[in-house]
């Protein structure tokens, strides 16, 4: 296998109603040093310009492609995003499309030239390493940082990158809301190491959560962790420290509701009961990290 084959990967983005956002990331992607075999953007009809702004771009970029796909179900938070995403998968499969890792991309992100080559450049640097994020991070009216504090071990689902064997050994992500913690569990069970690299930075454009509302994201969120296994000691010390964060009472109280009504009613959890205990020990070893990485930061 050639030197180029080793670093060839494919992008996924799903992609609705981002007029406002997209046309960054496609800048950011067509100056990056290593371009994909391809990058499929599947509009999840949208109801803007995002096909539009696409088009413009794909006619001078033959490896940008636009595909469509007719949402007719409505839109699930977490698992119509995975939907949309394996709708590309699929079209990447269908045309023998053959890559070493692949993305899974939001459409409102930017990110420096040197980007998908460095990440790429870690894994062929440790066989051992699954799954790869950055650390991502928005930009608020003071011109200001702020950053997303999570586990090392835990990759972002806004950019995240998987080698193939890794990918095929998960059987892919799930789509159910938490998938991308769902898929880093899935990884390291499997004994792959997930790695989110406090080097490799990239920039939110959206602020977290501006599609939906407050109130049904911050519910859900605590749904997808008592699904997933979370400890609920630990899931309520999170939820005492997202005090810290605006809105400092309502957002806790949410997203401690969607925990405690999974709980109640007895969702059925998604992971096994290996995979649960896994998720509590990792929960717990990075409290330590959590807080270093905040006080790096700040």
């Amino acid at each position: 296998m050639s030197n180029i084959e080793k670093m060839s990967y494919v992008v996924i983005t799903p992609a609705k109603d981002e007029a406002n956002y997209i046309e960054y990331t496609i800048k950011s992607m067509i100056r990056q040093t290593l371009l994909p075999k391809i990058w499929v953007i599947v509009d999840d009809d949208s109801q803007d310009n995002t096909m539009k702004i696409v088009q413009n771009f794909s006619c001078n970029n033959d490896w940008i492609k636009i595909i469509s796909r007719k949402n007719k179900s409505g839109y699930f938070l977490g698992r119509g995003v995975v939907e949309a995403f394996n709708y590309g998968l699929e079209y990447v499969n269908q045309n023998n499309i053959h890559y070493n890792f692949l993305v899974k991309m939001d459409a409102d992100l930017s990110f420096n030239q040197e980007f998908f080559e460095t990440i790429i450049q870690k894994f062929n640097n440790n066989n051992e390493i699954g799954i790869i994020s950055g650390i991502l991070y928005e930009v608020n009216k003071l011109g200001k940082k702020k950053w997303e504090i999570s586990p090392e071990y835990h990759t972002s689902g806004a950019c995240k990158v998987y080698k193939s064997e890794c990918f095929n050994e998960i059987n892919g992500i799930t789509p159910v809301i938490g998938w991308d913690a769902l898929d880093n569990i899935k990884a390291i069970d499997k004994g792959w190491l997930t790695v989110a690299y406090r080097d490799i930075h990239f920039q939110h454009l959206r602020p977290k959560g501006g599609k939906y509302s407050l109130a049904k994201g911050r519910f859900y969120h605590g749904v997808s962790a008592y699904k997933i296994g979370s400890d609920i000691v630990y899931f309520f010390l999170r939820c005492i420290f997202s005090l810290t964060k605006k809105p400092k009472i309502i957002g806790s109280f949410y997203l401690f509701s969607g925990y405690l009504y999974a709980l109640i009613t007895n969702e059925r959890q998604i992971v096994t009961q290996k995979q649960k205990r896994l998720f509590r020990k990792l929960q717990w070893n990075s409290i330590l990290d959590r807080l270093t990485y905040k006080i790096n930061t700040m």
